[in-house]
């Protein structure tokens, strides 16, 4: 080969790999190193909220471009793990020491709906009546009446449970430590084992439909059903770090995030993955929220936020 063709085919294996990542993220936030943002939600493609660690939020309303911190008068050694918003106005938020508050003014104030004494990790609606809440030592809880109230099912493991996904008005699963997934059929009122296959710690669960769904964890792990849970089968991404979350937009378009700036996206159901370029390469990210197919948003240590595309 001679040496005037090195650069031009170097040149060209950059473009290759480049095509094949095919988007890229941009980070918009990496400010704040004793800060971390731990949950994620828009309502639409305007306004979103981020809580983290010290009880802190910020609101978006311009999509992302700019971020008003809330004063939420939540204990500052609360760190907030999960929110959900039905529209702009009423939404909730949960986090360590049981806390579960709710808003009807976009943020503005909080109230303290119950506490119930351990961390809450995780919550999920379907419409704006049945939701879900997981945390430590197996605690599950379920709400019919929009997060007003509500009440504990009976354990059915003693591991803490770090994801939720629902769909419908009866179908919820929930993941956890040592390849726990829990599943109801009834609402929440009841829940059974599924076997994972994998004695991994999984971290999140997203379902698209009462057949489908992914979970996620430890050492790259990701798992799919085809079956609502049935069985669960190993998907492979060449990832071996913690993966902290997973969004699918449907069956076949997802997204995966994690430890040691690990953004993976796949459009054929999680058969195949491709990375997402991030520009820094020392990011840790924890929750993702996708608008659609194309666009969304991903949070994560040291205060960071990143947009895609």
């Amino acid at each position: 080969m001679t040496h005037s063709l090195r650069p031009i085919l170097l040149v060209l294996g950059v473009l290759a790999i480049l095509l094949s990542c095919a988007f890229a993220a941009e980070v918009l936030q990496e400010a704040d190193l004793a800060q971390s943002w731990h949950g994620l939600f828009f309502v639409d493609a305007k306004t979103g909220f981020l809580v983290g660690d010290g009880a802190r939020m910020k609101r978006t309303d311009d999509g992302g471009k700019a971020w008003v911190e809330l004063k939420s008068g939540i204990p500052s050694e609360v760190r907030l793990t999960g929110v959900w918003f039905f529209d702009r106005a009423n939404g909730l938020v949960c986090g360590e020491l049981g806390t579960l508050y709710s808003t009807g003014d976009g943020g503005k104030t909080w109230s303290r709906i119950q506490v119930f004494g351990a961390e809450l990790q995780d919550m999920a609606f379907c419409g704006r009546r049945i939701g879900y809440a997981v945390g430590l030592s197996g605690r599950v809880l379920w709400t019919h009446d929009g997060g007003a109230s509500w009440t504990e099912a009976r354990r059915r493991t003693s591991r803490l449970l770090l994801g939720v996904s629902c769909i419908g008005e009866k179908l919820a699963w929930a993941v956890g430590l040592g390849g726990t997934i829990l599943h109801t059929s009834d609402g929440g009122r009841t829940w059974d084992l599924q076997d994972s296959g994998t004695a991994s710690i999984l971290l999140d669960v997203c379902f698209v439909d009462s057949s489908n769904g992914w979970a996620v964890g430890m050492a790259g792990v990701i798992l799919h059903t085809a079956d609502g849970g049935k069985t669960w089968v190993r998907q492979q991404s060449g990832a071996r770090h913690e993966l902290n979350g997973v969004y699918f937009v449907n069956r076949d378009v997802g997204f995966i995030v994690g430890q040691e700036s690990i953004f993976l996206r796949t459009t054929d159901g999680g058969r195949t993955w491709q990375k997402v370029i991030l520009i820094d390469k020392d990011t840790w990210l924890h929750s993702i929220f996708m608008l659609n197919a194309e666009s969304g948003f991903s949070c994560g240590k040291n205060g960071i936020l990143v947009s895609l595309p």
